[in-house]
């Protein structure tokens, strides 16, 4: 907690009376060194002890992140959500290719090169980043029940990914032999929240069982029934009570607009009809 809160080179200024350099450093040693023998030290040596810790436990933090960051990148998404058994999760193909190109995009794309600098150019993605931008995302207030990460539907139907034909491009282990190519559709996924978990965020619902709305920007390759699929890929079985996708509908295709259509048209005509008849008299 010191550490956090001052600069290595603030720690010599740090004026901390002996019993609390105590503890402050056994407490330190506890958590580094385990099998260190518990010896007092006092004064100047507290601050150069500490700074060791410190750097040590700064530098392994940064070990750990850079070998997580080398597992992600080389993994694709499609190694955790893999491809759906027909038989079982009906997900089409293109709505899922395109799905995990757009994820893989955002955290597992590299170049084969043996030069460990190398890596995609960020402005050929940034589509991706602006895909994941629109996606709904945890508010204030979730523990008095708002649960509405909404999103952006406005920038979702702005987005055109294109990733070209490029073997060098590896998602994971994967070369990216193809063109990916799509734009982009709005939906909103509703999931129903266990009572358990309602009852533990302390939320008086009168009664009323409480929803999780998320919105999603997804590949306009994808539909309603593919949406709440996905979400029991891999290992994943999550329940989906509704989905909802923004769909370039063809009118002339639903029987219920074209009456709709036809009456108001009737409406319109009896109106004009009328107006003219009025200013003829």
């Amino acid at each position: 907690k010191l550490a956090a809160k001052l600069t290595m080179d603030e720690l010599d200024s740090v004026q901390v009376d002996s019993e609390t350099q105590q503890a402050l450093l056994q407490s330190a040693i506890a958590q580094t060194e385990p099998d260190r023998a518990q010896v007092p030290i006092f004064g100047a040596t507290f601050n150069d002890t500490l700074k060791k810790i410190v750097t040590q436990y700064t530098l392994g933090s940064a070990n750990w992140l850079r070998a997580a960051q080398r597992y992600v990148n080389y993994m694709s998404v499609r190694d955790i959500l893999y491809e759906p058994d027909p038989a079982n999760v009906t997900v089409n193909p293109q709505c899922y290719r395109d799905t995990m190109d757009f994820i893989d995009a955002v955290i597992g794309a590299r170049i084969n090169s043996t030069d460990p600098r190398a890596s995609p150019d960020l402005q050929s993605f940034g589509w991706a980043l602006k895909m994941l931008d629109s996606i709904g995302k945890p508010a204030g207030g979730i523990m008095k029940g708002a649960l509405y990460y909404v999103g952006s539907v406005d920038e979702c139907q702005t987005v055109h990914a294109y990733i070209p034909n490029n073997s060098s491009l590896l998602f994971g282990q994967r070369p990216h032999n193809y063109v990916t190519e799509f734009d982009t559709r709005f939906c909103r996924a509703t999931f129903e929240l266990p009572k358990n978990l309602t009852d533990s965020l302390g939320v008086d619902t009168h009664g009323i069982q409480l929803s999780l709305h998320w919105g999603l920007c997804m590949p306009d390759s994808c539909h309603s029934d593919d949406v709440a699929a996905m979400f029991h890929l891999g290992q994943m079985n999550i329940s989906v009570k509704t989905v909802y996708c923004m769909e370039d509908e063809d009118i002339s295709e639903d029987p219920s607009a074209i009456v709709a259509v036809c009456i108001l048209s009737a409406l319109l005509a009896v109106v004009v009809l009328c107006t003219l008849i009025e200013a003829w008299i």
